[in-house]
């Protein structure tokens, strides 16, 4: 699905922006955030025709459907305004993050989106530093503890004892598969930690 949203937001200028993405989840989140909407959808496999036809505020793009595009648009018009939408920590490309904000104009949010932080900066880009520049193209991912976790609905971080936590009221085994997947995650990226009570996980 590609659709272009015509977004206006209280005391703002129109903005014009292009999403591609399939998760309607992100679309609903673009609905309840304008106080008037007009959108067409065309179809996906023109999404290149459409970008250069139009000139767009900002392009929200979800990598996980949409990376060739992302990577054509960053080619055509390095500085577009571009929320990049992922569901992994897989870097987009191989020029590393700090030459990123030098060359291109573009933020990053994990999955699940928050709606609140997903309006905020659409409504205020340039006032935002994209928080995953400190990581090091991921190999440091200390600083994004707290969005990994928010995809996991059994466990939660706390910053200031650096512990992943299992919440309480889940079911005695449903964190099982929760703690196996965090805990690979942290395996893959060299996060040292060890396992506490059986469940929770200290980062060292």
């Amino acid at each position: 699905m590609l659709c272009i949203l015509y977004l206006y937001f209280e005391g703002m200028l129109e903005m014009n922006i292009l999403l591609l993405s399939n998760d309607y989840t992100i679309k609903s989140y673009l609905e309840i955030g304008q106080n008037k909407l007009n959108y067409s959808f065309v179809n996906s496999n023109q999404p290149m025709v459409d970008y250069e036809k139009n000139n767009f505020d900002i392009v929200i793009v979800d990598i996980s459907t949409h990376k060739k595009n992302l990577l054509q648009i960053l080619e055509l018009t390095p500085k577009q305004k571009i929320i990049v939408i992922s569901d992994n920590l897989d870097c987009i490309n191989e020029i590393g993050c700090d030459i990123c904000p030098v060359k291109y104009n573009k933020h990053r949010l994990l999955k699940p989106i928050q709606i609140n932080t997903l309006l905020d900066l659409i409504i205020d880009f340039n006032s935002h530093e994209c928080k995953y520049l400190q990581t090091d193209c991921f190999k440091n991912i200390k600083p994004i503890l707290s969005d990994i976790t928010k995809r996991f609905n059994t466990y939660d971080f706390c910053s200031d004892s650096n512990i992943i936590y299992k919440k309480e009221n889940t079911r005695s085994n449903s964190f099982v598969l929760d703690l196996l997947e965090i805990t690979g995650i942290l395996d893959n990226h060299n996060t040292k930690y060890e396992i506490i009570n059986g469940r929770d996980i200290q980062i060292i």
